[in-house]
């Protein structure tokens, strides 16, 4: 108590104290220490205040008998650079940051301004521009920035990525003036895209800028345009025909008004590039240009016809299924007979594609397969009777599914019938039709919607209720597993036992109002300590997490671990009273911990300083030493850049433990 009414009662008088003679001496200060050429506390500024005038100064090079505390932020020392300080100590918590001094803001490089830095830095109030550790607000232009191993341009307004820039605008990058497409301020990398600017709509190439020497197709959502030199041409209407450079695949569009006439769709007679035959055309353009899927089959009055995709014309020797896509992007699988869709086609068919092996059958309705066929059915199929199982008109194996007639559920197995003999757990994964969200208990082959209960298999232990697996339980259950009646950790519905592979795993679970202490898949009443739950130490108490604890914990042999709360910060700093092995000090917190030694019975020097509250106190063995006054001088090594470092030097004055001056120099 001593050393608590001690510390407290020094820290509020030397706070009132050190307000009133701040106030007096701050010039005097920089003009005392400036005129003598050395560093000169507060104490000897104020002794010298007869005989020197008070006058307004600017901010010195060197921070002479200053408040430790008033020590925050940025602060230019005697070399002229301006180093990012807390508590009177240099720091690299700023350490890529943008921060203010005076009216300029500078870019911090680890500990100090980085005068070399030229790029781009981020703060709450948006992306600014940095040229030789300064933000330039009078910049306005487009500049780079390396990221992820690609150079991107910005657009910058008055220092500020200007996240309003969308579209063309005419820019300088790299040395060559185009017209270059923005989005959000930045280039973007998408190209073979049509953007408008002034009424216009204008082709970008590959470098983000209009292309004026491309003449060709481009598409948008709007359809398909001819483009020439670099513009839509709305006044073009005619033919273009060709072949692709890169697949040799021929192409042909009829435009009207520059857009291709859609009214040119279906199957016909024609000549592309010299060849004469039946090409399927889709909505102007020859089927081979088309987007994927939605030109596979295509009508004229006689039916519809299969087209392959690389020459564009009909594919008269086709035979089996071919898939053709809607343009919201559902498609559907028909059956063609000699490249001509079978609509007679009727009932289970076996597919000679295999256009998926796992399942033989599908069922069909006027060619098509049918969709809502979904369930399991009574047939004969190559002569074997049973329940076979279908999805969307095809056969599938390994899943649940229900009988269209009653509203049963059954389990369908490897021969895609429904299998009678198995009884367990199931989930479908591969689809997303209705039960398959969820696990269900299977019992000879039908799903059991009347059981509630426990379910034991695989070495997990389900709890079922009304037929389905509880997924949504993550909490604790009390049950006797394997003779041992415990508090078990539920996960998604079932426990697991000790051969799984993340059965000596530790975390923590709520159930009631706490959290509590889980190994082994059950609570451990009985554990005292540290838990990380979620990258974050907690701290528990008899097997459940301490929310009244906030103190001093120990964690280790030698480390005592502060808690606010029962949670272990490993950011924190501050000087705390407290008791650790019984011993009641002012302890120095350090990254959430206080390592501390038994204290020796005489120390002349600091090991160590931390401050809180009260002021910047001087330390020994992890906590403040109020036997410690007069001078104490430490140097600190600094790597400031890459090769590059500096001896920082700091001069102490100490008064019963507290620090009352400091200078702060480079040497």
């Amino acid at each position: 108590m001593v050393a608590e009414n001690a510390a407290y009662k020094q820290g509020e008088r030397w706070k009132i104290h050190m307000k009133k003679r701040f106030a007096k001496t701050v010039a005097l200060v920089v003009a005392t220490a400036l005129t003598a050429g050395a560093p000169v506390s507060v104490m000897a500024a104020e002794e010298q205040s007869e005989t020197v005038a008070v006058q307004e100064v600017s901010a010195p090079e060197l921070p002479q008998g200053t408040d430790p505390m008033t020590l925050d932020g940025m602060q230019q020392l005697n070399d002229g650079n301006w180093y990012y300080m807390e508590h009177g100590k240099v720091s690299d918590k700023a350490n890529g940051t943008l921060q203010p001094v005076g009216d300029e803001w500078l870019y911090v490089g680890r500990y100090r301004v980085d005068n070399s830095y030229t790029g781009l830095c981020a703060n709450e109030a948006g992306t600014w521009y940095v040229a030789k550790g300064k933000v330039q607000f009078d910049h306005t232009g487009v500049v780079s920035q390396r990221e992820n191993d690609r150079t991107n341009w910005y657009y910058v307004t008055d220092g500020k990525v200007d996240t309003g820039v969308n579209g063309l605008c005419y820019v300088s990058i790299n040395g060559t003036e185009g017209w270059y497409n923005f989005k959000d301020g930045m280039v973007t990398g998408a190209y073979h895209q049509l953007v408008e600017y002034n009424g216009s709509w204008w082709y970008i190439g590959k470098d983000a800028e209009v292309d004026f020497s491309y003449t060709g197709v481009c598409q948008n959502s709007a359809g398909t345009w001819y483009v020439k030199n670099g513009q839509v041409d709305f006044g073009f209407s005619g033919v273009l025909e060709g072949k692709s450079e890169n697949f040799h695949k021929p192409y042909k569009y009829y435009f009207v008004n520059g857009k291709t006439y859609e009214r040119v769709h279906g199957v016909y007679y024609t000549t592309v590039n010299g060849v004469s035959g039946w090409y399927g055309f889709y909505k102007g353009e020859l089927a081979t240009t088309a987007p994927y899927g939605v030109a596979n089959l295509l009508p004229n009055e006689a039916g519809w016809w299969c087209i392959d995709s690389l020459t564009g014309q009909v594919d008269f020797s086709k035979n089996g299924f071919e898939f053709v896509r809607e343009e919201n992007g559902t498609g559907h699988l028909w059956y063609v007979r000699d490249g001509q869709v079978d609509f007679s086609r009727n009932g289970a068919y076996i597919y000679p594609d295999h256009v998926i092996p796992a399942e033989k059958y599908c069922w069909l309705v006027g060619g098509q397969i049918d969709q809502t066929c979904s369930g399991v059915y009574y047939l004969n199929l190559d002569g074997i009777e049973g329940w076979y199982g279908f999805l969307e008109g095809q056969q599938i194996t390994y899943t649940l599914l229900p009988n269209p007639d009653d509203g049963s559920w059954w389990y369908v197995g490897g021969n895609g019938q429904v299998n009678f003999s198995y009884t367990g757990i199931f989930r479908a994964k591969d689809h997303s039709y209705h039960l398959a969200e969820d696990a269900w208990y299977v019992r000879n082959g039908q799903v059991d919607f009347s059981y509630t209960g426990l379910v034991y298999e695989n070495e997990k232990c389900y709890l079922v209720q009304d037929g389905r697996v509880q997924k949504e339980n993550n909490s604790l259950a009390y049950l006797t597993l394997n003779g041992e009646t415990a508090w078990w950790q539920v996960t998604d519905g079932y426990i697991c036992t000790e051969n799984d592979k993340k059965y000596d795993e530790e975390t923590l679970v709520y159930y009631d109002g706490s959290w509590w202490y889980v190994k082994n898949h059950k609570v451990d009443f009985s554990y005292n300590g540290f838990v990380d739950y979620k990258g974050t130490l907690w701290y528990v108490k008899n097997g459940r997490y301490s929310y009244e604890t906030t103190g001093f914990v120990m964690a280790d042999g030698y480390s005592c671990y502060y808690v606010t709360n029962g949670r272990f910060d490993n950011s924190y700093e501050d000087v705390v009273y407290g008791s650790i092995d019984g011993e009641t000090a002012w302890w120095m917190i350090n990254n959430g911990r206080c390592a501390y030694w038994k204290m020796a019975e005489t120390h002349t020097e600091p090991d160590s300083f931390a401050a809180n509250a009260n002021g910047l106190w001087a330390c020994n063995d992890g906590r403040v030493n109020f036997d410690l006054n007069g001078p104490y001088t430490g140097t600190v090594p600094y790597n400031v850049e890459k090769n590059q470092r500096v001896m920082i030097r700091y001069h102490y004055q100490m008064e019963n433990g507290q620090v009352t001056g400091l200078q702060v120099e480079v040497v």
